[in-house]
């Protein structure tokens, strides 16, 4: 059985210095330091997590998992500026804040990942 932890990995307490969504992975009873480690960084928060969770599901297998959890850099992280929020219509779930979908920057991003990924 493994442990699953999802976290965030940015310079707190400025999201602009994301770097990505780390999965980390063991099996039960190991110690930390044997844990392995995912990276999911399409350079947009929210299609992070979702990679990141559909890796944890169809790689690793749900009826694989006892434990799933995330650490504080993934709270912190929304609570670190007003580009992202929490959202529970569905489950738990990371989205853009209104204010930050209506700047170029997000245009921008948006752009660059409808051309790079045909799975938007």
């Amino acid at each position: 059985m493994k442990q699953v932890a999802f976290s965030i990995d940015y310079d707190e307490p400025d999201q602009d210095s994301y770097r990505g969504f780390v999965v980390s992975v063991k099996n039960v009873g190991d110690a930390y330091e044997k844990r392995k480690e995912y990276r999911f960084n399409a350079g947009f928060p929210p299609l992070d997590l979702i990679d990141a969770h559909n890796f944890m599901i169809s790689k690793i297998g749900a009826e694989n998992i006892l434990a799933c959890n995330w650490r504080s850099s993934v709270d912190h992280f929304t609570m670190d500026g007003d580009k992202y929020e929490w959202y529970t219509d569905d489950g738990e779930w990371l989205r853009a804040t209104k204010k930050f979908e209506a700047t170029k920057e997000f245009k921008d991003i948006k752009k660059k990942l409808q051309a790079e990924r045909n799975d938007l």
